[in-house]
């Protein structure tokens, strides 16, 4: 299977079973590490999704999250959970720091 996993806030993947083990051997992942993979609707914790890579964790509980309520304007607050990559997403060219933060810096 495919997994990605929250690495601050950004989704780092995809990777295999044999990786995500070797991330939890490495301690690179943590059990409470946000996980998700093609046809899951939410991000989980990993210890949840995936008992059996954490021997001697607890049974797993699948928590059931209430949506955000909508603002006046329609739209939702943003979601500390990371956002699941899409298919038709391309890197952005940033243009370095100094153009970011400012507004300069590049070409002209």
């Amino acid at each position: 299977m495919t997994w990605y996993y929250n690495n601050d806030g950004v989704a780092a993947g995809p990777y295999d079973d044999e990786a995500m083990k070797a991330f939890i051997e490495q301690k690179l992942i943590q059990a409470e590490t946000l996980i998700w993979h093609p046809g899951a609707e939410l991000w989980q914790e990993i210890k949840s999704a995936v008992p059996a890579w954490w021997p001697g964790s607890p049974v797993s509980v699948k928590m059931e999250i209430e949506p955000k309520p909508l603002k006046a304007d329609g739209s939702t607050t943003r979601s500390l959970q990371p956002m699941a990559p899409r298919s038709d997403a391309k890197p952005k060219s940033s243009g370095g720091f100094l153009k970011r933060l400012f507004g300069f810096g590049g070409k002209k």
